[in-house]
């Protein structure tokens, strides 16, 4: 009997190996899909890292200590940093067998912060993927409440075709819920350059004045600045860019406006832009005047 064990040993060893190989071939034959993404949230953005769960976790692979989103046994497929209501970029490569079978697991880890919003906790999603026909790319989906969705398929947010719980696009889904002041929080308030600009210098001077931190205009700081605008214009003219060159003549011309020195620069700001004197060639002036004033805030989207 004993000698009869001595001799299955070695079958036994080679069976459960040769398993083994099969299953690993198995994992590795397939076809490369691309990775995207989406952020349905309005209030924080989203950086995430992939992983293929599916086969068993690799001993080697250590968890790195300073990146809270690595995961012990596995290395990432993918990953990205998505802004509030926006998409990803592709990224390559998930691979997928040709035909769905069970067991397919993915896990995403993911931490959701804003300037506002300081969350140091890593959330975690681990699900098995969604039935397909065909290997299409493949979508993780982040969504409010710290929930996230795997979908399988070429079309986008909106588009016809697309498989997510959410139909609509980002932006959409979430007007259809919150008010526009919300859903804009993080996206661009305006079409027009100098309104944006007009919306950046308020933001900024109101801050800087609350902590009597304004910045003033000094002869000094002109000369050099003007030195600095004078080495741009040499680059502008060496590198023929045109609009560049127009640019930054047009700063000096600013900067050598009379009764600019000893005043803050949000001071500055504040009559360049009442002027009309900050902006040039096709740049549009503000809307309305009363986005020159420091203090005032659109009622639309709020600051």
């Amino acid at each position: 009997m004993r000698k009869r064990l001595v001799f299955l040993c070695p079958l036994l060893i080679l069976l459960f190996s040769g398993c083994t190989q099969v299953e690993e071939e198995k994992r590795q034959a397939g076809v490369d899909v691309a990775i995207r993404s989406v952020n349905y949230n309005a209030d924080r953005g989203v950086l995430f890292s992939l992983y293929d769960t599916s086969a068993a976790a690799n001993g080697a692979i250590q968890a790195q200590p300073l990146n809270p989103l690595s995961l012990e046994g596995y290395y990432p497929v993918g990953g990205d940093n998505l802004l509030a209501l926006s998409g990803g970029g592709i990224n390559c490569c998930a691979r997928l067998p040709e035909q769905w079978r069970p067991g397919l697991k993915y896990t995403v880890l993911w931490k959701a912060e804003s300037g506002q919003i300081n969350d140091p906790k890593v959330y975690r999603y681990m699900a098995e993927l969604p039935r397909y026909e065909r290997p299409e790319d493949l979508t993780v989906a982040f969504y409010p409440e710290h929930r996230a969705e795997f979908v399988i398929g070429s079309a986008m947010p909106g588009e016809a075709g697309w498989r997510g719980k959410e139909p609509s696009d980002p932006l959409t889904a979430c007007m259809a819920k919150h008010e526009k002041k919300f859903c804009y929080m993080y996206l661009p308030h305006y079409e027009n350059l100098a309104d944006r600009q007009a919306e950046s210098w308020r933001v900024q001077c109101r801050e800087k004045l609350a902590l009597k931190k304004a910045e003033i205009n000094t002869e000094e700081k002109k000369q050099e600045f003007i030195l600095f605008l004078q080495n741009q214009i040499q680059q502008a003219k060496i590198e023929k860019n045109s609009k560049w060159l127009r640019e930054m003549e047009f700063e000096i011309k600013r900067e050598n406006r009379p009764n600019r020195i000893g005043k803050s620069y949000c001071e500055l700001w504040l009559m360049d832009c009442r002027e009309d004197y900050d902006r040039i060639d096709s740049y549009d002036p503000v809307s309305n005047k009363k986005m020159c004033d420091i203090n005032w805030r659109s009622p639309e989207f709020g600051e």
